[in-house]
């Protein structure tokens, strides 16, 4: 039998809003999804606040959804996004994040905007994760974003391009990025 995990992600679309939303009604979003059975949020960011101020809350939020929570209530999966080590030691205090997200990107324009970093770097990070979280006893999921398409495109008037070739079969698929392998059969080899 195959096994779907299904992620609700309201910090991804809270991240893109102009205006700020109250850390009491992202507490009471999140609390409405877990008691309505939702097992995987994709709930708050370890960003720097000067860039995405929308989630400059995420410990208050986790805080208070914590403590907003009937007892009795089993707390899900949290993913808390991080794209650098200080939002990784962030995430790690942080009550309640059982899970550490990263948005690996296969644009190099995209990574720099998003992240300030190139792949060596962002790859580097990626072992810095998986050394960290596996100490913290918490997961991590490594996100391939921008494989398909770069929001920066407009913006700088290049077209944007990748040698990336993402070959699915079922469960087990295959993902190159810049003529290096970096997932075999669904698993990371990087």
């Amino acid at each position: 039998m195959q096994i779907i995990k299904l992620i609700e992600c309201p910090r991804d679309a809270w991240q893109g809003l102009p205006e700020t939303i109250p850390t009491e009604t992202k507490v009471n979003y999140l609390k409405e999804l877990i008691l309505a059975g939702f097992c995987h949020i994709d709930a708050v960011s370890f960003v720097s606040p000067k860039h995405v101020k929308q989630m400059a809350d995420s410990e208050q939020v986790m805080a208070g959804l914590l403590g907003s929570l009937p007892d009795g209530a089993a707390l899900p999966e949290i993913i808390g996004i991080v794209v650098n080590e200080k939002g990784l030691e962030r995430a790690l205090v942080t009550p309640g994040v059982s899970t550490i997200g990263y948005p690996y990107s296969i644009s190099a324009y995209f990574r720099r905007a998003n992240a300030n970093m190139s792949r060596d770097e962002s790859r580097r990070l990626v072992e810095t994760l998986k050394r960290e979280t596996k100490a913290a006893n918490k997961d991590l999921v490594i996100y391939i974003s921008m494989a398909f398409g770069n929001p920066y495109a407009e913006h700088t008037g290049a077209d944007w391009y990748s040698s990336t070739h993402i070959d699915v079969v079922g469960t087990k698929f295959d993902i190159w990025a810049d003529d290096r392998q970096i997932m075999k059969s669904g698993c990371f080899v990087i």
